[in-house]
């Protein structure tokens, strides 16, 4: 049979660029995916496929199926995401077990620890779990619900639909998704897009860092110059050379 693809995509404002916002991220996305639970249980009883990557960076609703099933999902869903709404002790519930969650983060691994604090220097905008367990303390509903009507207030909609769908029908839904999400309109630069740590050759970065853990680690990006043939093959060498199993015998 015939498949569909939707995918909606929200490009939130760079000023939501902050350890709060993304506490309150965090506890909106779980208090959301709770709401939907029973919808997204029908759309997959139905072969629906649904998934959602939520970040500071975007919100992205992805579905799959046949026919028009995805795009009668994907309006339903949309419909709800400024509308959800949660009992006073559900939330308390959620709330508990972020906070379990982002406390037990110190004793992590080793590795993942090293593997988090990497990327959180290479990238702009990366809140680690162990800085957002304060402001998820001290949240409550209504101020996790106002961050969703302000996350959701201004930014960009992305939308791609493909499949075995008319072409009108797929103008006519990417609408009806555009309207269930009103925005104000948003200059480009003020757009939350991806920015990383930018280097001049021969700069080094070292950071280090005690865990609570018994064990330790050490990871280590090197850039090795351009993407020529050349480069490409000596990469390709050096990497047997440093992965399993030749590395885990060491």
């Amino acid at each position: 049979r015939p498949q569909t693809a939707v995918v909606m995509r929200f490009v939130p404002v760079r000023a939501l660029a902050s350890a709060e916002s993304a506490a309150l991220l965090g506890l909106w996305e779980r208090c959301l995916r709770d709401a939907l639970d029973p919808d997204v249980a029908d759309a997959r009883a139905a072969g629906v496929s649904v998934g959602f990557d939520f970040g500071l960076e975007g919100l992205k609703l992805s579905l799959t199926g046949y026919g028009d099933s995805p795009a009668r999902v994907a309006r339903h869903l949309a419909g709800r995401l400024r509308t959800f709404d949660l009992a006073p002790g559900r939330f308390a519930d959620l709330k508990e077990r972020t906070l379990r969650s982002l406390a037990s983060y110190a004793q992590t691994e080793a590795w993942t620890l090293a593997r988090d604090r990497r990327n959180a220097l290479q990238r702009e905008v990366l809140h680690l779990p162990d800085q957002l367990l304060a402001p998820s303390q001290v949240a409550s509903w209504p101020q996790v619900q106002v961050f969703g009507h302000r996350l959701l207030a201004q930014g960009r909609l992305e939308l791609l639909v493909h499949g075995h769908l008319p072409p009108a029908s797929a103008v006519e839904l990417a609408r009806a998704l555009a309207r269930a999400l009103p925005l104000l309109p948003a200059a480009p630069h003020d757009l939350m897009h991806r920015r990383h740590l930018q280097l001049a050759a021969g700069e080094q970065v070292v950071d280090a860092g005690l865990v609570e853990g018994v064990n330790a680690a050490w990871i280590g990006d090197y850039l090795l110059g351009d993407d020529s043939p050349r480069q490409r093959a000596a990469s390709l060498v050096l990497g047997s050379f440093v992965s399993s199993p030749f590395m885990t015998e060491l």
